[in-house]
């Protein structure tokens, strides 16, 4: 990039003692443009991936190799075209001589002053963008960042002249994964509507027994969870197996709210229901009731469950 001052030369001719008939003429004035020429370089790096539902911070290191020093260095950013996957951009530049800050200052635009950049010197940007959480597996994020001068005009290199103009832009495209903790939890498997005489938690043949099972997704990215597979330690003391999604507390309160496992299909029964767990509503609960057979009296606790998931 160039900018240029007019200096000046006067040159004034002087006599003796004589006086000088046409003082007018005596002094002749030239000026010199003056061109500071700043070659400056854009550099962007970034992490190759980021989870969904995680911040990426990436770098732009401008550099400016002269011959002259710059004064007002600023970069263009340009970012993804689907403003979906991510929230609100932050950005700092770091001090002169330092490569490192917190980004804080909320993007407005897409021009961030830099200010002052020396010859031979580099000032860095670190810009934040947090990616959604429902952003999907292997979505690319183009990132591309463009420095230049603000003299004279204003805009990308404007009227003035870059000596290299070719390195002036920076592109670099980090791929979105997802990654999910998924936790089940269960509570122990009871006997429904005990009679007041049962001991709390206890299982008596003959009666139905239920108990609640509990996927919540950790994050940090959304997910969509296959289902709640029952895990039949003792099979032979239960009949009937079957499950319902407790959307509300009431969904579940009538027997005609379940739907019974297909033998040997229990996860593709669960899909329809169970869906995706998004981190605005991370949690799903499943009742699955049996019948414990009258003349089987089973040990404690010999359901347990499992899930399944698949990253979209």
């Amino acid at each position: 990039m160039c900018s240029s001052d007019l200096l000046t030369n006067t040159f004034q001719a002087l006599t003796g003692s004589d006086a000088d008939p046409d003082a007018a003429n005596s002094a002749k004035a030239q000026g010199t443009r003056i061109k500071r020429v700043t070659d400056l370089s854009t550099d962007v790096t970034a992490p190759a991936t980021v989870n969904a539902g995680t911040t990426l911070t990436y770098t732009v290191a401008v550099s400016n190799a002269g011959p002259s020093d710059d004064t007002d260095a600023l970069i263009r950013l340009v970012l993804p075209t689907n403003t979906g996957d991510y929230g609100t951009v932050s950005y700092c530049v770091a001090p002169a001589g330092s490569s490192t800050c917190t980004p804080s200052t909320t993007l407005a635009g897409t021009d961030i002053a830099i200010g002052s950049i020396v010859k031979s010197a580099t000032r860095t940007v670190l810009v934040a963008l947090p990616v959604k959480s429902a952003t999907l597996d292997e979505t690319a994020l183009a990132l591309t960042a463009t420095s230049y001068t603000s003299s004279p005009v204003g805009t990308p290199n404007g009227d003035n002249l870059d000596p290299t103009s070719a390195n002036d832009a920076d592109a670099i495209t980090p791929s979105v994964t997802t990654l999910s903790d998924i936790e089940v939890q269960q509570t122990a498997p009871a006997t429904l509507n005990p009679p007041a005489w049962m001991a709390s938690g206890a299982l008596v043949a003959g009666t139905t027994l239920q108990y609640a099972v509990t996927v919540t997704n950790l994050g940090p990215s959304d997910d969509r969870v296959l289902g709640v597979v029952p895990i039949l330690t003792d099979a032979v003391n239960y009949t009937g197996l079957r499950y319902c999604v407790q959307v509300t507390v009431s969904t579940c309160a009538t027997e005609a709210a379940f739907t019974a496992f297909a033998s040997g299909d229990e996860l593709a029964v669960a899909n329809a229901t169970l869906g995706s767990l998004v981190m605005a509503s991370p949690s799903r609960t499943v009742l699955i009731r049996a019948e414990v057979p009258s003349d089987r009296t089973p040990p404690a606790a010999t359901i347990a469950a499992s899930s399944s998931e698949e990253h979209t």
